[in-house]
């Protein structure tokens, strides 16, 4: 018969630890998905270190050889390889980690069940995050349909759809948040339609506030070519919308598609 440990709380700490290694594994990795659905709010940083401390933790508290901690930690960079690969690699990396521990812990346990549990609803996930794409898109087609009728109403005016001022145009934005800049010709130099007093627009790693470098804002007495610049995600790609008037007939393109990046 075994002789009864000495310490029996000797393991508390161990247990503790690894529990702890597990819980960070899980907000690392949600955090991730959260940065990817709000365009880098969290930044994904804060995922992958907390991911990596949790595995560190875990393997410390496990005594895992240093080339053990290595791998698994390299498991936490898929969300800034490839968002599928987040979708995938989160269930197996607990679930491996679970089962190369000597003695798996209830506690261990049910973090793996929880994680394997939510890995269905993260399958939507990069469609979601396409649908988004999309809505925000929609407000680039607003804003330009609007510039094509404030043009045409000035041109009934004026008989040309050249300005000399940009506050001819008559246009204004609608909201405080805008994900899109909106350009327009004075004098043949492309100029961004001002936000009103109170709006800014929404910050990210693409910088909407320099021309559009995809279509050319041009304006005659006849026609012009407008155009929306903004930002869809967290590269710095932009996203370009242009619309191009000739008289009373215009065709609206996403000159740079950031969407199908």
């Amino acid at each position: 018969m075994p002789e009864p440990s000495p310490n029996p709380g000797a393991d508390s700490p161990q247990i503790t630890a690894s529990i702890l290694g597990y819980g960070l594994v899980v907000a690392g990795w949600f955090s991730a998905l959260i940065s990817l659905i709000e365009l880098n709010n969290p930044p994904w940083f804060v995922g992958m270190l907390l991911c990596i401390t949790g595995v560190q933790l875990y393997g410390h508290a496990k005594r895992r050889k240093w080339w053990w901690r290595l791998i698994w930690s390299l498991l936490c960079l898929p969300p800034l390889i490839s968002p599928p690969l987040l979708l995938l690699a989160v269930p197996f990396l607990l679930l491996a980690v679970s089962l190369s521990a000597p003695r798996p812990r209830s506690g261990e346990w049910i973090v793996t069940v929880v994680a394997f549990l939510s890995f269905p609803a993260m399958i939507p996930v990069p469609g979601f995050i396409d649908y988004r794409a999309r809505a925000i898109q929609s407000e680039a087609k607003v804003g330009l349909e609007g510039i094509f009728a404030a043009a045409t109403a000035m041109y009934a005016d004026r008989e040309t759809f050249v300005i000399s001022d940009i506050n001819q145009l008559g246009y204004t934005f609608s909201g405080t948040q805008q994900s899109y800049s909106l350009w327009y010709a004075v004098h043949g130099v492309p100029t961004m339609i001002p936000l009103p007093k109170g709006s800014s627009f929404i910050k990210g790693p693409c910088d909407v506030t320099t021309p559009p470098t995809a279509v050319q804002v041009v304006t005659t007495a006849t026609g012009f070519t407008a155009a929306a610049k903004g930002n869809l995600d967290r590269d710095a790609t932009c996203d370009e919308w242009s619309i191009n008037v000739h008289m009373d007939a215009y065709k609206l393109e996403n000159t740079l598609n950031d969407r199908a990046r």
